[in-house]
């Protein structure tokens, strides 16, 4: 059946696609759903739709369509990421639209099960953006998703699938929940199910008996992939009949190496990637500004002695130094109690994950390593070397939250995550080149810490690699160079190494 068929029976997937093909050329989405012989839509755009075109565009659509089994439509408008509608109207399908007074506004009721009738006579003050009862008193957003709204649920799924790029739309259909997947990239099949179905028995939503997950990819008139199944159980993915969907495991067939594909690079990701530089290269070029910024690095190179310290039992303690200006980290003798708590931990997850030989293997292997690097003197040259270890570490994690957006909620996040990174990078390049390029700076950095303690490329060197000190700022110049390159690899790659992480530690996810 093609879409124009469904829609025609009044398949509120089918309407929901076509409205959304109709309206994507303006910038904006539409939330579809069914309460008896009245269709619900709900558009959305950056700032609050133009009621007059856009009910001029549907009502012709509808009208051309005349899907069966519906009598009127409500038709409302609201700014993307707001709960509540700015205006609506409502008409017969025989009929003209016709705008409705504000004090009649409600929000819309896409379910067939009773809900309570939230007031929006105050809607549109930001003060009151959770909701009001009839007295007048506040509803958390959460308390209306549990209640049931639609529109409460996918702001707060939206809100949880927004770092994956993921829109959400929700309608009820009795007693089960249709969520609708919507992103650049097709929603992963096995993987975004268990997300929804996680967040929903957290709201421990009123009235849900079955759900229906559909994911489409934009820009696609097809069904992808979709999955029936009861709140708590594990849901099976299919995958509709179409020459044009790319190719999924087989239903029962666990997901394999050779499935995955590299990401595809969209070009937020690079607009990301080049407005964090620009303005990472202003911070490092304004001299004030580098020194605003620079105690961010000293506490993180502190932080990564103390902890690779800790780590191999030596209690330390990162800390300023107002002396002689940059940190110091304290460090006392080996408390082999702490190398105990490694041991032990390393046992609580071998014994939790028992019954994964892989997973075992893995945990044999670490603490093989770790028990290798304890009882050498290699503990404490990592102790010294990771002081700019984590710096470069911290400067890989903030670039690529930067990249993928995980755990950004803004999408100014994502540019501030990827302006850190790259400062650290480019800060440490500068120290790094000035090291090898000024005699000044180099004589002071063999001082030391007022001429007792060596900083940490002269020990290494010394004490540790038995390299020329030149040959150590050189291999550090290179690490700074390879960790942009290393973190854009990850970004593109990460469908194979998070394959990794779930096949090792959750492999029910992957089939297996």
């Amino acid at each position: 059946m093609s879409l124009l068929d469904a829609a025609r029976q009044g398949d509120i997937q089918a309407l929901t696609r076509l409205l959304n093909l109709a309206l994507q050329n303006q910038g904006m989405t539409a939330k579809v759903g069914r309460q008896a012989e009245v269709l619900h839509i709900t558009v959305e755009a950056d700032s609050t739709p133009d009621p007059e075109s856009v009910s001029r565009l549907i009502h012709r659509g509808l009208a051309e369509l005349r899907p069966a089994g519906l009598h009127s439509v409500a038709l409302h408008g609201r700014p993307r990421g707001e709960v509540f509608a700015h205006w609506s109207q409502e008409w017969c399908l025989a009929g003209e639209p016709e705008p409705i007074p504000e004090s009649r506004v409600t929000i819309p009721d896409l379910t067939s099960h009773q809900q309570p009738k939230v007031s929006l006579s105050e809607g549109l003050d930001p003060q009151t953006a959770h909701g009001a009862d009839a007295a007048g008193r506040r509803i958390p957003l959460k308390e209306l998703a549990r209640q049931g709204d639609p529109d409460a649920i996918a702001e707060l799924l939206n809100r949880t699938l927004s770092v994956k790029q993921i829109q959400t739309q929700v309608c009820w259909e009795g007693t089960d929940l249709e969520v609708i997947l919507t992103g650049e990239t097709l929603p992963n099949p096995h993987l975004a199910p268990r997300l929804v179905d996680q967040e929903l028995r957290k709201l421990k939503v009123a009235g849900l008996e079955t759900l229906r997950v559909t994911g489409y990819q934009q820009g696609s008139e097809d069904t992808v992939w979709s999955v029936s199944f009861r709140p708590g159980q594990s849901p099976q993915a299919t995958a509709a009949e179409s020459p044009t969907i790319p190719p999924m495991p087989a239903v029962g067939r666990p997901i394999r190496w050779s499935d995955l594909k590299p990401k595809v690079i969209e070009s937020q990701v690079w607009q990301v990637a080049g407005m964090g530089f620009g303005l990472a290269l202003f911070l490092w070029l304004v001299p004030f500004l580098s020194f605003v910024f620079s105690p961010l690095i000293i506490l993180v190179h502190e932080l990564g002695h103390a902890a690779t310290a800790w780590l191999f039992g030596y209690p330390s303690l990162p800390a300023f130094d107002f002396i002689h200006g940059g940190g110091i980290t304290l460090q006392f003798p080996r408390t082999w109690a702490l190398v105990f708590v490694v041991y032990l931990a390393l046992g609580v997850l071998a014994y939790f994950f028992r019954h994964l030989p892989l997973t075992l293997g893995s945990i044999g292997g670490v603490a093989l390593v770790y028990t290798v690097l304890c009882f050498t003197p290699l503990s404490e040259m990592l102790a010294v070397a990771m002081g700019h270890g984590f710096e470069l570490l911290f400067a890989g994690i903030f670039l690529y939250r930067g990249l993928s957006g995980f755990g950004c909620q803004y999408p100014t996040e994502r540019t501030l995550s990827a302006m850190c990174g790259l400062f650290i990078i480019l800060y440490d390049l500068r120290f790094g080149s000035r090291l090898l390029t000024s005699p000044e700076f180099r004589a002071v950095y063999f001082e030391g810490k007022g001429g007792l303690l060596d900083h940490d490329f002269t020990r290494l060197s010394r004490d540790y690699l038995h390299l020329p000190f030149e040959a150590v700022v050189v291999l550090f110049l290179l690490a700074c160079l390879a960790t942009p390159v290393l973190t854009g690899l990850a970004f593109w790659l990460r469908n194979y190494w998070i394959y990794w992480v779930l096949r090792l530690f959750h492999p029910q996810d992957l089939g297996y």
